[in-house]
């Protein structure tokens, strides 16, 4: 149907046309075209799909698939084209950093977990080992009795201990933040206080401390800054400790001290007046000894009194040794060190000894080698009280055997030290004794005190002696075995020996003389014959020399005059070796004195001291026993002396002394004496007693220097007082010397020349 307008009219023309007349051509065209674009859009889209799958499709499956291959691991299954080559590369290059980053991303991980394991570890361990600590501290404190407070910088408490809780009857949870003040008594308060701010203040971090008192208690506070781990100051740590009953024990203990020390100034003064009492007769023994060896001896005579001085020495040698002990217990020993003789030193120590030897009929041995020098620098009198001591007990506990003296030179740390050793054979020391045989009044035994005797001060004092002259001593024994006792001194300054000044060959019959001896006598130029009997000294005598010296014991001296055997100017010096303390008979002494030879006696037993005596006897002519130990001393040129003395014995002693040095004397009995005395005398010089009756010898002195007349006069104070604080208590009132009793003649003539030249 068509449908048109008319324009003449306006009126709508509607034309029909049958639907098969107009849809049959349409339709036969649609189907044409129709065909013809489905067809081309069939074959398009066929087109498409082979170009798409041959292009995309199938290249991206293989991708694809060489993407899961890859992740598997497996690139290799499936070759791409020439197009797809790159990508197969950046696939199979991501897959492989991918794996190695995955890999490094599990090593990492590995790692990781290790570290976090080890720390885990590590803050478990720390954490336990904390709450340890903690609990441990916790336990120490609590268990502490001493009061524990943690306070801040403000004074406010942040800890305690569990002894604090008891004290302020609170827990601590309850006082926490509370201050020290308010739970603690007021000089507690205050002293804790303050100290615990003197200890914030301080930059120095040093420890705070006070003693305080309470009404019934006494506590030591301690007061310290304590920090954190990263150095923050938290506050201070308080103790209070309860020192109330080492107090009163510290009292005690002063009460004690000052009751010991005037218990030790009574034994001190009661040793001192026991020292005065002996000293006093012993002094006008030995004066009395002195003055009769002046007068004419015969050689055996002499000897006897040379034997009884030795023994008088002895026993003022026991009363040094109570002195020495208290002095060494005060630590007030003194030394007075010079050059020392040593083979004197040794002839002394034997001769004070020698008698209870011979009561044992036990040899006593001296054996010094030959490098060991004549002079030493030591102290004389300590050396000798050593040696005497340990020869004493060497004899005391042996029975049989022998006792023998070595000394010896020895290099100890490249210097040069002497050696003493005192060998026996006698009882031995068990080991388990050994140790406390050093204490004073010890032995090895207590029952050996009621056998043997003795004080058991000798080896304590030794040892105290030897360590102040730098030594050490050494015991080495066995039970039954016999002991040595060794010590040792350091040698500063070795003194060189002087050369002999005369040589001599030694000739001995039947005596034998030991090797060390021998050595000695050859490094002095001096020689030595042996002969086995008198027979063989008839052949020698045609070839002797100027100073042949002849040793004989008695036997052979009886023998030679029995063989009439004529020895006159033969010899220079006859040497009569006896036993130690042994008699002379008058025999002996005529036939010596008949062959018209100057002999001396030498003592067993025969060692280095010999060639001393020998040189001595060569040097000088024959006269008495001080003659040939070098003459009287200088006498004095008669000056005044005022001697001091209140006992009878010690006045006619040192009065003869005196007369014998040609001095005027004039005796006063007690100090005030002395001070009329002097207001009606010209005196030169003093010698002034201690202990006296009106007036003691101190009191004079100091009224003497009140005179100004007397001022420099002189004074000796020659006294029993024999200790130290004698001495220097003699020197404070105004003395100038002090000697102690006994007095010998060179001590006492040395001294006033010394004063009189000073005059």
């Amino acid at each position: 149907m068509q449908k048109q307008i008319l324009p003449v009219n306006g009126w709508t023309l509607i034309k029909y046309q049958p639907y098969k007349e107009f849809i049959a051509p349409l339709s036969g065209e649609f189907l044409f075209w129709f065909i013809v674009l489905f067809s081309g859009l069939v074959a398009f889209i066929v087109l498409i799909y082979w170009l798409t799958n041959r292009t995309f499709i199938n290249p991206a499956t293989e991708f694809i698939q060489h993407i899961e291959n890859c992740a598997q691991g497996d690139s290799g299954k499936i070759k791409p084209t020439e197009d797809w080559r790159h990508w197969f590369h950046v696939v199979e290059d991501i897959f492989s950093q991918n794996r190695s980053l995955m890999q490094q991303l599990k090593d990492k991980n590995a790692d990781l977990d290790k570290l976090v394991k080890e720390k885990t570890q590590d803050l478990v361990e720390t954490s336990e080992k904390h709450q340890r600590d903690y609990a441990l501290l916790r336990s120490v404190m609590n268990a502490m009795q001493e009061l524990i407070i943690f306070s801040d910088s403000e004074g406010k408490l942040i800890g305690c201990n569990l002894a604090l809780e008891k004290f302020v009857q609170q827990k601590e949870q309850n006082i926490l933040g509370l201050k020290a003040c308010e739970l603690l008594p007021q000089p507690m308060c205050a002293s804790l206080h303050e100290l615990s701010q003197q200890a914030c203040n301080d930059s120095q971090q040093k420890a705070y401390q006070r003693v305080l008192k309470t009404s019934t208690q006494t506590f030591e506070l301690f007061s310290r800054q304590f920090f954190n781990e990263s150095d923050t100051l938290l506050g201070t740590i308080n103790i209070f400790r309860d020192v109330s009953e080492a107090y009163a024990i510290q009292n005690a203990l002063e009460k004690a001290k000052n009751q010991a020390e005037h218990a030790n100034q009574a034994k001190g003064q009661f040793l001192a007046n026991m020292s005065h009492e002996i000293r006093t007769p012993l002094n006008a023994i030995q004066g009395m000894m002195y003055l009769l060896a002046k007068t004419s001896l015969n050689k055996a005579q002499d000897q006897y009194l040379s034997n009884a001085e030795t023994a008088s020495k002895s026993l003022l040698n026991l009363i040094d040794e109570l002195l020495d002990l208290a002095k060494i217990e005060a630590g007030k020993l003194p030394l007075f060190k010079t050059d020392v003789v040593l083979d004197q030193v040794i002839d002394k120590a034997l001769k004070l000894n020698v008698g209870k030897a011979l009561e044992k009929n036990l040899p006593v041995n001296i054996c010094i080698a030959e490098d060991v020098p004549q002079i030493i620098y030591s102290d004389e009198v300590r050396l000798l009280q050593v040696l005497t001591n340990l020869l004493n007990n060497a004899i005391k506990f042996t029975h049989q055997g022998e006792v023998m003296l070595t000394v010896e030179m020895l290099s100890i740390a490249n210097e040069a030290h002497i050696q003493f050793s005192v060998v026996d054979s006698g009882i031995g020391i068990a080991q388990e004794k050994q140790a406390s045989l050093f204490n004073a009044f010890t032995q090895a035994d207590e029952s050996m005190t009621r056998k043997y005797g003795g004080s058991g001060l000798g080896l304590s004092i030794c040892l105290q002696i030897v360590k102040l002259l730098g030594g050490e001593m050494k015991l080495t024994s066995e039970h039954t075995q016999g002991s040595t006792f060794s010590f040792s001194l350091p040698l500063a300054n070795v003194i060189a020996d002087k050369d002999a000044t005369i040589s001599f060959q030694l000739i001995s019959v039947d005596t034998h003389l030991s090797s060390s001896l021998v050595a000695t006598m050859a490094k002095h130029n001096c020689t030595y014959m042996p002969l086995a009997n008198l027979s063989e000294l008839e052949s020698v005598i045609c070839s002797t020399h100027d100073n042949d010296v002849l040793l004989l014991n008695v036997e052979q001296v009886e023998k030679l005059a029995q063989q009439a055997i004529n020895i006159s100017d033969k010899f220079k010096l006859i040497v009569l070796a006896i036993p130690m303390l042994s008699e002379i008979s008058d025999n002996i002494s005529l036939i010596l004195e008949k062959s018209d030879i100057n002999w001396i006696i030498a003592e067993a037993p025969i060692y280095r001291v010999i060639l001393t005596q020998i040189e001595q006897a060569l040097n000088f002519e024959e006269g008495d026993k001080h003659a040939i130990e070098g003459g009287e001393s200088e006498q004095l040129n008669q000056p005044n002396l005022l001697l001091v003395e209140d006992n009878l014995v010690n006045q006619m002693v040192a009065q003869e002394l005196l007369q014998s040095m040609n001095a005027n004397v004039i005796i006063a009995n007690n100090g005030q004496e002395a001070l009329d005395l002097l207001a009606e005398n010209n005196i030169d010089l003093v010698l002034m007693d201690i202990q006296m009756p009106v007036m003691d010898g101190l009191t004079a002195t100091r009224e003497i220097r009140k005179i100004a007349e007397f001022e420099v006069l002189p004074i000796i104070a020659m006294t029993a007082h024999a200790r130290e604080e004698d001495r220097q208590h003699s020197l404070d009132a105004g003395m100038n010397l002090h000697i102690a009793k006994p007095v010998t003649y060179e001590k006492l003539l040395s001294s006033i020349k010394s004063l009189l030249v000073e005059k």
